[in-house]
């Protein structure tokens, strides 16, 4: 009938349905760019969305917002997951929480570092390690402790980059290039758990942590020539292939590197 409230009613229950079905998915680094446009798509796919952020505790409550304001559900975790122990208890406190049983990881969270020493006569061991401790540590310590919770069917998503495959910056490229072969070595033990895992790379994309891009008219009018369909990518796009590479759809695709770039070949630079 018209008006009749069965009919939110029903929806609702719909949701909630599909949402346990789908169950939770941690995305890192889910308070801005491409993490949060992530966090916002798997909400609106069915997910139950674990949003984590190492410091800024509004920008993730403006994203939990947004997810909730769109019919989603989602709730805000903070790690700073270049540390074993935060990654631990971040894990931990999801599993304290009323939410579902975790199904997706979206290893997010990652820094580039234009204002680190880069060069090979600048590079220090403390560069290096911050470095690789978020790009790198954190990953595979998200992808130890969801492996221990995951059931056959759920998958993780790594966030590369096609520097990896150009060697600039220095350590940002060497940090992503380890990143790729970190999910060559997990795809044999998280196949026998049934538990599927795949990359994707983006180009340069339009997000505050590449704003040294994107403040310069002349560095974007660059970087915007270097790339087929001239232009940059939208968070959303990324999120699109993450999307789907969590999804049914993508049951049989395992071990994975989809480039979305533009175009743009391997040996994307960041300006």
């Amino acid at each position: 009938m018209p008006g009749s409230p069965m009919i939110p009613a029903l929806l609702l229950l719909g949701w909630v349905a599909q949402a346990l079905d789908r169950g939770t998915v941690l995305v890192t680094g889910a308070s801005r760019g491409i993490g949060a446009a992530c966090a916002k798509r798997l909400a609106r796919d069915g997910y139950v969305v674990a949003v984590n952020y190492c410091s800024d505790a509004d920008a993730a409550a403006r994203v939990v917002n947004d997810i909730v304001e769109d019919g989603g559900s989602a709730e805000a975790f903070q790690a700073d997951v270049s540390t074993e122990q935060a990654v631990v208890d971040l894990f931990n406190a999801i599993d304290a929480s009323p939410l579902p049983p975790l199904t997706g990881l979206v290893n997010n969270a990652g820094i580039i570092g234009f204002e680190m020493p880069q060069t090979l006569d600048t590079c220090t061991t403390d560069a290096f390690e911050a470095m690789m401790a978020t790009n790198l540590l954190g990953p595979l310590m998200c992808c130890r402790e969801a492996a221990k919770r995951m059931a056959p069917g759920s998958a993780v998503v790594n966030l590369s980059s096609g520097s990896a495959y150009l060697g600039r910056p220095l350590l940002y490229s060497m940090s992503k290039g380890a990143l790729n072969s970190m999910q060559h070595g997990l795809i044999e033990p998280l196949a026998k758990q049934g538990v599927r895992i795949n990359t994707v790379s983006p180009g340069v994309t339009e997000t505050d942590m590449v704003s040294i891009i994107t403040d310069s008219p002349e560095r974007l009018k660059k970087s915007e020539s270097d790339i087929p369909m001239g232009r940059l990518a939208k968070p959303e796009e990324i999120a699109g292939a993450v999307s789907y590479l969590l999804s049914p759809d993508a049951s049989f695709t395992h071990g994975a590197n989809i480039r979305v770039a533009g175009g743009r070949g391997p040996g994307t630079t960041l300006g």
